[in-house]
């Protein structure tokens, strides 16, 4: 399984069987990377954000696998954490949140966007072998190919989904601000 089949896997279960997947993959985490093709949950992470005047938190999925070891440091959002696009504000509609079918990840910041919001396909250099992929429109923005750039993080700080033209606004959590 590659890196990305496995945050889509992963990202769409409730929180409770990602945490349950998590403490077993800490656990096993030295004989799951000897196998040839490995993938396993390396971190969980909350951050505090704000949308529509309203904050919330939410939590990013960090995975390490053997094919992509340049993109560990992007984490994905977990699906049922957001209920609008994080692109355009819209509400997911509840038809549609029980498939997860409108509901797409960014592969180069790993926001939650909607169908009309992830029209973007472009080559992420960190993902080149997978070829054309799933951006929002932030991270496809004039570039012919997309460099993943995510913030440097300290073990003790949170992720912060760096998107260019959104200030995050500093506090004892970080925020990330759309108004």
């Amino acid at each position: 399984m590659n890196h990305i089949q496995y945050l889509r896997e992963i990202c769409g279960k409730p929180l409770q069987v990602i945490r349950d997947k998590y403490r077993k993959d800490q656990l096993y985490v030295n004989i799951i990377k000897t196998k040839k093709q490995y993938a396993y949950i390396k971190e969980i992470s909350e951050e505090v954000i704000k949308l529509c005047g309203e904050y919330r938190i939410v939590r990013r999925i960090f995975v390490e696998a053997n094919d992509t070891k340049r993109y560990v440091g992007v984490g994905w959002i977990i699906s049922d954490d957001m209920d609008i696009c994080m692109m355009c504000l819209e509400p997911f509609s509840s038809i549609f949140s029980l498939h997860k079918s409108n509901k797409h990840h960014c592969r180069a910041c790993g926001i939650i966007i909607c169908n009309k919001c992830s029209q973007n396909n472009c080559i992420v250099d960190e993902l080149i072998k997978l070829g054309p992929v799933i951006v929002c429109h932030f991270c496809n923005y004039g570039q012919a190919v997309v460099h993943i750039t995510p913030t440097e993080r300290n073990e003790k700080d949170n992720y912060v989904a760096e998107i260019p033209s959104i200030a995050p606004v500093y506090s004892s959590k970080y925020l990330l601000c759309i108004d």
